[in-house]
């Protein structure tokens, strides 16, 4: 499988011009798009057709470009939903990794602080890697998005079952309680609620904001 990688900038015109670019110049037969925020760096439209939606979002209003941002973040004790973290339990289907191994990767090679849409992007590659290789003919683009509508798949991410959810085509995914705490080390995101997802342990209070 041969992966090519568009910046989309977090740009929302951008975006429909990476899909395109790779669907049409690049010849992609399955296109991952993956949304941002403003916030957080963008993670890169690599090459689903079909668009996937991260469902945790917090609405923090700032003008500090990331990672300045988590500092920020971290001072004023935001709460927000989580979707991924290093220390989920679920493991890739690709190669068996941890939560933990793309995050220390990612903070060793940039030299910044962990972000939650690594896991996202890492489970939209292996829906990829998994539709291509049970599609009936994976050359075939009506033939691989079949296959992304059947994909029920445990993924570094968790369970995503895209049969059944609200709509045709659409995983959701389970969110537990964040809060970014400020630590000598720097700010760091804390899972502090984990209610209908025990599997995922705690990793902080919920401290009352300044």
């Amino acid at each position: 499988m041969t992966v090519t990688v568009r910046d989309s900038r977090s740009e929302p015109g951008a975006a429909p011009r990476a899909v395109r670019g790779l669907a049409v110049e690049d010849g992609a037969h399955i296109v991952l798009t993956m949304a941002g925020t403003r916030v957080l760096p963008a993670v890169a439209d690599a090459a689903l057709s079909g668009r996937d939606h991260t469902l945790a979002d917090y609405p923090h209003t700032h003008t500090t470009p990331a990672p300045d941002v988590h500092a920020e973040l971290g001072d004023a004790r935001v709460a927000t939903l989580g979707c991924w973290s290093p220390v989920h339990p679920y493991r890739s289907s690709l190669d068996g990794g941890t939560c933990a191994e793309p995050a220390r990767a990612y903070e060793e090679d940039t030299g910044a602080a962990w972000l939650q849409p690594l896991g996202l992007a890492h489970a939209l590659l292996e829906t990829a890697h998994h539709a291509l290789a049970t599609a009936a003919d994976p050359a075939d683009r009506a033939s691989v998005a079949d296959a992304v509508t059947r994909t029920r798949l445990d993924t570094i991410a968790g369970p995503l079952d895209r049969t059944a959810g609200a709509t045709p085509n659409i995983a959701l995914l389970p969110l537990v309680g964040g809060q970014w705490h400020p630590e000598p080390a720097g700010p760091r995101l804390a899972v502090v609620d984990n209610t209908g997802r025990s599997e995922v342990p705690l990793t902080g209070d919920l401290i009352p904001a300044r």
